[in-house]
């Protein structure tokens, strides 16, 4: 390569350097890993990158940031991996299995459920604006009903993050947040309305199968009367499963 070619060349690689480093970052990765990713994609492209200005950069760039993520239980979805790189989900999904067949990286631990509903205390400007004060009850809720949630099937073979918007507005509203709604906490975290909707429901169901075994007067309670139910009904729930861990209320 005479020299121009030189200096074009290693300006696209610096700013293709700069656009995947600027990814890894703006989707929550520390420098170091920011660094990692940007380690996995020159691998995966032999050094090439992509043309700066493509839409497989940044598609490369959060391909490689979810890699890296996961792969240190960092609770970054692929929603929100595909969302800031402009592409679909399934989409972004088909190239981190792309990547991942590449250089053989081994299968990705489970998706942290825990750290996903921490994150999105901290990236809701909803739910802070409208229970600043009660966060720290609101994360403890739904954190127990994730764990029961999980016992009932609810998080099998699902997008995580409409399950996280949906237990922390359920939460918001057994702790008497009601300025607060499930289409504000599903924008804020990227999650899927139409599908929050339907997890929100499903827990809803759950709870109202549960409250009629459970409850002495549970033959009344139904989807419209949960809430006014809800704070007897979970501390019962927790109480149990205090006593024992393996109960399922089902």
């Amino acid at each position: 390569r005479n020299s121009s070619d030189s200096a074009y060349c290693d300006r696209k690689l610096a700013v293709a350097f700069a656009g995947i480093t600027s990814t890894a970052t703006r989707l929550g990765l520390s420098p170091a890993r920011a660094e990692e990713a940007l380690r996995m994609a020159k691998s995966a492209t032999d050094g090439q990158l992509a043309t700066p200005g493509s839409a497989f950069l940044p598609a490369l760039a959060a391909a490689c940031t979810l890699l890296v993520a996961r792969s240190h239980h960092l609770p970054l979805s692929l929603a929100e991996a595909a969302e800031a790189a402009f592409c679909s989900a399934p989409a972004l999904g088909d190239l981190v299995s792309r990547v991942a067949a590449q250089l053989s990286l081994p299968p990705l631990p489970c998706f942290d459920y825990a750290a996903a509903l921490n994150r999105a205390v901290q990236l809701s400007p909803s739910l802070n604006a409208a229970a600043a004060h009660k966060t720290d009850a609101i994360l403890a809720q739904a954190r127990f009903l994730f764990r029961c949630a999980s016992k009932w099937s609810l998080t099998t073979g699902r997008f995580p993050l409409p399950l996280v918007a949906a237990l922390l507005a359920l939460s918001a509203e057994v702790n008497g947040v009601t300025s607060l709604s499930l289409e504000d906490i599903a924008r804020d975290i990227s999650a899927g309305l139409r599908t929050s909707l339907r997890r929100y429901k499903e827990l809803v169901d759950a709870l109202v199968h549960v409250a009629r075994h459970l409850l002495p007067w549970g033959a009344d309670v139904n989807a419209k009367n949960l809430l006014l139910n809800a704070p007897v009904l979970l501390r019962l729930m927790e109480m149990r499963s205090q006593s024992d861990p393996s109960e399922e209320f089902l």
